[in-house]
Order: structure tokens, then C-alpha cells, then sequence
């Protein structure tokens, strides 16, 4: 359903015109599309059981539009021979006009990881691909190393840091020129205290919101190093915080009920 938290207003979106595999990864995704002043779910359904189901559970990519009240099948640009895993993100990740998923092809037996970017136009509704810094596209030992994708200060960021509890850092990557793949930059390179489970997202004034071990968000001030704590509870179990997600949104007085 779409949601309007400031006028209290929600929008059951209608039912899909596919019946997806019930092994069928589905990733969705929001945005606003201001050439036709339309707001728009995008959704990635992709079989991920075996390559036989796979052939008969093809991958489709389908967007609802607000203003229509109704969905339909948009065009996947992505070769049906990449096959490439959709990571589950913790932050909602929609810059300039695009919506972006981490994507990564996993060898069977290898412990090499493959990194790139999904990401789906508003605009032209079309999936396409975007390239992650050189040094980064391949990674090894992907268990080691956690990614995650970010708005950071209206660019799209990569967030790298460890998986192991006890090494307490992140790196920030940002992409300044949204259009070049070569403009990818180390921005900032952060040591934090222990007891941080993984960044989850970017706060105002350029500070940073944190999950730590005990199930809490933190705010982090790299200029000041403070760290503010007790922001929220949420998990007292080390299972939910893996599947825990941040949204950021601006108050919006676009009602989402019969927009058509």
C-alpha cells in the first residue's frame, strides 16, 4: 500500500496481474516521476529456486502508476543471461529519478562476489546497470564485507564496512557526477567505538544513523565524534536487526487516495 504520513491517508495498491513463483524474490522499490507528475512502484520479481523454474518463472520487472491506480510490465534492459542476485537492503535508496538496488553474482563454489548496481529509471521505466568504483566491483571472501547503498547529501553513496563485530569502521564511497561510472570517491573513512552493528543511512548536517549490537539506533557526528544513543528500541533478539530497514521521507500534502 502507498502511505501519506502527514495526512494520515493510505492507498491499498491493487492486486498483480502475475502469479509469481512462491520461491520468487520480489524487491520493490518507490519514486516520483515529475515529467508526468506521477508517483510509482517499481517491483523486481525474480525465481531464484533452481535454473529450471527459473526458465519457466522468467524474471519481470512491473510498476504500478498512482496516477492510473494500476500496474504494468515495464521493460527489463538487463540480459537475461547475467544472473544476478538482488541484495536486501536496510535503506530505501531513490536519487535522481532512479531507484537502485546492490546487486552481485555469487560463483557456485567460489567465494568471489561480483558486484553492480540495479538501477530503474522513473522517467523511461527501464532497468538498467551501473558500475561500482574499480576497486570494489570484485570482492573476496563476500562475507566478510558488508555494502550498502545510500542517499548521501542527494548522491548516491556505497557504504563498506566489516562483518565482523569486532572491527569497528566504515568506509563512504560517493558517486559526484551521477552519469560517470569513473567519478566514484572515497569521501570519508570512519573508526567507531564498539558495540556498531552497520550503518543505516545519513542524517542532516551530515551525521549518521547506526544500529548497534543491542538492537538500538544511534546518531553518530563524525566532526564531533559524539554519539547520541537511546533514538529508538526496537529488538531486544539478534535475528530482527538483520532485517531491519531505514526510510527517509519529506512531508508530502499529495493525497494518495484517487489521484486519477
Amino acid at each position: 500500500m502507498l502511505v501519506n504520513v502527514a495526512l494520515r491517508e493510505f492507498q491499498v495498491l491493487p492486486e498483480l496481474s502475475i502469479q509469481p513463483h512462491p520461491c520468487s524474490m520480489k524487491n520493490v522499490g518507490f519514486g516520483f516521476d515529475p515529467k508526468t507528475n506521477d508517483y510509482k512502484v517499481v517491483l523486481i520479481v525474480n525465481c531464484t529456486c533452481n535454473e529450471a523454474q527459473a526458465l519457466c518463472f522468467p524474471r519481470q520487472v512491473l510498476v504500478y502508476s498512482s496516477s492510473c491506480n494500476s500496474w504494468r510490465k515495464a521493460d527489463d534492459t538487463v540480459p537475461s543471461s547475467v544472473d544476478v542476485s538482488i541484495i536486501k537492503s536496510s535503506i530505501n535508496t531513490y536519487v535522481k529519478g532512479n531507484f537502485h538496488w546492490l546487486a552481485a553474482n555469487f560463483v557456485p563454489g567460489d567465494v568471489t562476489a561480483y558486484y553492480r548496481v540495479l538501477c530503474f529509471s522513473m522517467f523511461d521505466e527501464v532497468l538498467h546497470e551501473m558500475r561500482l568504483p574499480s576497486c570494489l566491483t570484485v570482492v573476496q571472501d563476500s562475507d566478510s564485507t558488508f555494502y550498502e547503498l545510500a542517499s548521501y547529501n542527494g548522491s548516491l553513496s556505497l557504504i563498506v564496512s566489516p562483518c565482523k563485530p569486532q572491527e569497528q569502521w566504515f568506509d563512504v564511497w560517493v558517486k559526484q557526477d551521477y552519469d560517470n561510472d569513473n567519478s566514484w570517491t572515497k569521501l570519508l573513512s570512519i573508526r567507531l567505538v564498539a558495540g556498531i552493528f552497520k550503518p543505516m543511512g545519513f542524517w542532516r548536517d551530515g551525521q549518521f544513523l547506526l544500529d548497534d549490537c543491542s538492537g538500538q539506533l544511534v546518531l553518530y557526528n563524525p566532526s564531533t565524534h559524539n554519539i547520541k544513543k537511546n533514538l529508538c528500541f526496537y529488538s531486544e533478539t539478534g535475528v530482527d536487526k538483520y532485517f531491519s530497514q531505514t526510510i527517509f521521507y519529506s512531508e508530502s500534502l499529495v493525497s494518495v487516495i484517487d489521484r486519477g
